[in-house]
């Protein structure tokens, strides 16, 4: 059950007997900008960690330091974070001076008469770095110069507030962040002065690039980390994918192509419908399942989508005929995705998920060559994809769109489209809804045929499986009886 803000704040107030006491940071923002919020942060001159503890037994919500070198400790419930913060200076002005943008540099006291009434009245805020001005003008500013310094997260941070409310970053904050994004140093390596760089984690990094990506147009503040050249100091793999020809029917080099298969899957995800019918929903549903830390699927396929071809550069040849080709890409690019991984913290779920949706891009569009795929074919796919292949799926048909050239051709690009709605149909009425039964196992075959233990076992069982799906097998006798055919087959071709 949500808690109205009158009980918050009463029982807050309450908890910090006498202390002072502020509500402070975005709830305030976004109460100026209409916008609901589930976080709010209170800042306190003494106890914190008293009064959030107190504050977590009252409401049922779970406590933990969220920084103990600042005395920030959280409290969350269901969807709400409570935060309660030491002062960090003698007023809370001088408080307020030290946060990371004026739009977030703002505070109202705290006191019984205010948590009797609820209300709280915004001609009291506290603001001395001019906040609502620029939320009134829609920028984004440091509330000093030395914002980024003390944390170079706040670099991402101001991109990631720019695609969330729509704002655009102001002049000299784009200057401050040319001159401090070395700053941003994901590999961990010491600076130019020597030491790590203050307050910087993969955690922290990986966090701030998802709720990019959680945007539904991340791509165009994906491109501005990029020229603002923070995502290549994220992400250095990037870097050789640019200006990476590719020739034939590609007209963008490698990283612009990528960016526009982003673009192309935001638009494909924002009208679901019209790309995959009635299993739109059903698509959608999939990607906004849940991972680790509350991460959707979804956030995994868009940085999918920048990093499916990142081993071309490396892979790249020019064959006989002058072709540039890329052969066997998809798999030479799955140690780099895991380094990347890696370098996020992504968890052991996100990484393989990542690592499956790269390693078989290539697959559905091999599939369109011969429209409709088989249902022998469809099948492979799914085992090889496993959890990934509906990602994966998603993923070819925005990959077909921002190639540009060859699915132009109408023809072409229908039977792509053609291939998708196949394989999402036969996944969701057919797959998913009612496996085909397993009429035989492993020990079945052994203690029928001479024949040992090893991949052999596995091969065969994939063989009866397939033809299950396509009803040539309907019980037991008959998977025994492929069984043998296939055993001829191998033993026939010396494969035994």
């Amino acid at each position: 059950m949500t808690m109205r803000l009158k009980d918050i704040l009463s029982i807050v107030v309450r908890l910090s007997a006498g202390e002072v006491l502020y509500l402070s940071g975005g709830y305030l923002r976004d109460l100026l900008l209409g916008r609901d919020s589930h976080d709010l942060d209170f800042t306190v001159a003494r106890h914190p960690r008293r009064i959030a503890t107190s504050f977590a037994d009252l409401i049922g919500g779970s406590y933990f330091l969220m920084d103990e070198e600042h005395q920030v400790h959280r409290v969350v419930r269901g969807d709400f974070k409570y935060d309660f913060s030491l002062m960090r200076a003698k007023s809370i002005q001088d408080d307020l001076r030290l946060r990371d943008f004026t739009i977030n540099a703002l505070a109202i006291a705290l006191d019984d008469k205010l948590s009797v009434s609820g209300e709280l009245d915004v001609t009291k805020l506290i603001d001395p770095c001019r906040g609502v001005g620029d939320i009134k003008g829609k920028k984004i500013r440091v509330a000093y110069r030395g914002a980024f310094v003390d944390d170079p997260i706040r670099m991402l941070r101001a991109v990631r507030l720019a695609g969330e409310l729509g704002f655009e970053i102001e002049e000299e904050t784009l200057r401050l962040i040319a001159g401090h994004k070395h700053l941003i140093n994901v590999r961990r390596q010491p600076t130019a002065e020597g030491g790590l760089p203050k307050g910087l984690s993969g955690e922290r990094i990986r966090d701030e690039l998802e709720k990019v990506l959680s945007l539904n147009n991340s791509y165009r503040y994906i491109r501005q980390l990029d020229r603002l050249r923070l995502l290549g100091l994220i992400i250095p793999e990037i870097e050789p994918m640019k200006g990476a020809e590719q020739g034939g029917y590609h007209h963008l080099d490698v990283w612009e192509h990528s960016l526009a298969v982003l673009e192309s899957l935001e638009t494909i995800l924002a009208n679901t419908d019209a790309h995959f019918g009635d299993l739109g929903g059903e698509v959608v549903g999939h990607l906004e399942q849940e991972m680790s830390g509350g991460r959707p699927v979804s956030t995994v396929l868009k940085l999918a989508a920048l990093l499916h071809d990142v081993a071309k550069p490396e892979t790249k040849v020019i064959n006989e005929e002058g072709q540039i080709k890329f052969y066997g890409h998809e798999s030479s690019a799955i140690p780099t995705v895991l380094g990347v991984a890696h370098d996020l913290r992504l968890s052991a779920h996100e990484r393989s998920l990542l690592r499956d949706i790269v390693a078989n891009h290539m697959h559905v569009g091999h599939l369109s060559r011969d429209v409709p795929p088989t249902k022998r074919a469809m099948l492979r796919f799914f085992r090889k994809a496993g959890g990934a292949a509906v990602p994966v799926i998603v993923l070819a048909l925005a990959d077909g769109q921002a190639i540009g050239g060859i699915y132009t051709n109408p023809d072409l690009y229908g039977k792509l489209l053609s291939t998708v709605r196949c394989l999402l149909d036969f996944y969701y009425t057919e797959l998913k809804a009612e496996k085909p039964p397993r009429y035989i196992n492993g020990n079945d075959i052994l203690n029928s045929f001479p024949v040992k233990e090893g991949p052999i076992i596995g091969r065969l069982l994939e063989g009866v499986e397939e033809a299950a799906v396509e009803g040539k097998v309907k019980s037991r006798e008959d998977a025994l009886r492929l069984v043998a055919e296939m055993l001829q087959e191998k033993k026939n071709e010396k494969v035994l």
